[in-house]
């Protein structure tokens, strides 16, 4: 989780304009390439449900954003971004891809 952790506070530091911006950051600072259209959209997705359940529970959002030794971001509003975003990295950081970059 420290890794999706950092790799969320990277992508949200960019601010990126859109998902295929986020979804395509972060795609190629895991698997060193371009994603596809379908693994944009299901990135979209994931990432817009997650979004979703955080806004409604920001609680949930702050608990997931203090997981790890690094801070979390400072404005409570940018909470549910960055938890949505952690998890997309946490999904990216476990494809067996990522993990045998065959």
């Amino acid at each position: 989780m420290e890794a999706a952790h950092a790799l969320s506070d990277a992508t949200c530091q960019t601010k990126p304009v859109d998902l295929e911006t986020r979804g395509t950051f972060m795609f190629l600072r895991v698997l060193l390439r371009v994603p596809s259209a379908e693994e944009l959209e299901i990135l979209e997705r994931e990432y817009q449900r997650a979004l979703t359940y955080y806004q409604q529970h920001p609680k949930q959002a702050a608990a997931l954003a203090e997981v790890g030794q690094l801070s979390p971001p400072s404005d409570a509003d940018q909470l549910p971004e960055f938890a949505a975003t952690m998890l997309l990295a946490n999904m990216l950081f476990n494809l067996d891809e990522s993990l045998t970059h065959e």
